[in-house]
């Protein structure tokens, strides 16, 4: 995964930003797998299956199957068996929804990897968690608050805040139950964490 998302980066120039929980992972030690590869894309133009065979041959990964899933003028999701013996293909999807917004000075490369910073990694990982609050949102906001709460911002702070007196802390560890990547962790430490970090920064930074 590491040497696809490398390849698609290198390749393609400045067209493929690595976003998601797999940019945390490979840029920045989140400490879980991540089984996608999610990116920002500046320009539809470019042949994502043509770069995904060139990315794979380039790292030495044979090309078991590439199915097309789904192809329309803001989304190309392209899913990826590069061994024979894998069950789960890897999902491999640009968005293109952001294309005329990317801030090259948001952009760096880290690992070979052209990646978002931090600040705006944990900026997309607070909206995915206030707007759909999934499990693995709730696990990688409770490790940026935890290891990078500088990258956090005042208002990001506060949504994540909202958000925990909209729900609590029980149905936070709840939602986290049934996610099989997550399974091997404490996850009431995980929740608990989250709410004690947001907590002690809003005290540092005198918000409470």
């Amino acid at each position: 995964m590491r040497a696809i998302a490398q390849e698609l980066t290198s390749r393609t120039g400045d067209a493929f930003i690595l976003k998601g929980g797999t940019a945390l992972l490979l840029a920045y030690d989140l400490p879980r797998f991540s089984i996608d590869l999610d990116f920002d894309g500046r320009s539809p133009s470019v042949d994502l299956t043509e770069s995904i065979q060139a990315g794979a041959a380039a790292a030495q990964l044979p090309v078991h199957s590439l199915r097309e899933a789904k192809h329309t003028p803001t989304v190309h999701r392209q899913m990826l068996h590069y061994r024979d013996d894998v069950m789960r293909p890897l999902k491999i999807e640009v968005s293109y929804r952001q294309a005329q917004q990317i801030d090259e000075d948001d952009v760096t490369t880290i690992n070979g990897i052209r990646t978002y910073r931090l600040e705006k990694l944990a900026s997309l990982k607070i909206d995915a968690l206030v707007n759909r609050t999934k499990a693995r949102d709730i696990f990688d906001t409770s490790f940026l608050l935890h290891r990078y709460p500088e990258a956090i911002s005042d208002d990001d702070l506060t949504r994540i805040d909202q958000l925990i007196d909209l729900i609590g802390l029980n149905d936070l560890e709840a939602i986290m139950q049934d996610d099989d990547i997550l399974n091997r962790f404490d996850l009431t430490h995980v929740a608990v964490s989250l709410v004690e970090n947001v907590l002690k920064m809003r005290r540092e930074r005198g918000g409470g």
